[in-house]
């Protein structure tokens, strides 16, 4: 497998960042990994806050612990400050894995293009 697609799959697929490190791109993966995984770890406790919230209305008996109020509880605890920072680092998130996608697959493509030079199969 060439390794511009082993490079693409593995940052597309898996997590950005990944394929950085197939091609040798050691310092871009690391900050493309560590921006990713802090901004899911962001949308992931802001997620977990709401829901701790609305469990806890369940537990005080403010909401009924049925399906249809439970989601009327999570719908109207969305708002405020949590909900832009979400949706920021939502599109973080997405700009980072495509930046990883094509970054990864690039350098790749170099690499497989120094490779058939070395082997004498291309021009340069």
């Amino acid at each position: 497998m060439k390794k511009s697609l082993k490079a693409g799959l593995l940052s597309g697929l898996i997590f950005p960042g990944l394929g950085h490190f197939v091609v040798g791109a050691y310092r871009r993966g690391t900050v493309l990994l560590l921006v990713t995984a802090a901004a899911l770890w962001k949308i992931v406790s802001i997620a977990v806050a709401r829901a701790m919230e609305v469990v806890a209305q369940i537990n005080n008996g403010e909401i009924a612990p049925d399906i249809m109020s439970v989601q009327r509880a999570v719908e109207n605890s969305t708002g405020g400050v949590d909900s832009r920072v979400g949706s920021y680092l939502l599109v973080v998130l997405l700009v980072c894995w495509v930046i990883g996608i094509v970054d990864s697959y690039r350098l790749g493509t170099e690499l497989d293009k120094k490779a058939l030079q070395v082997d004498g199969l291309a021009d340069p």
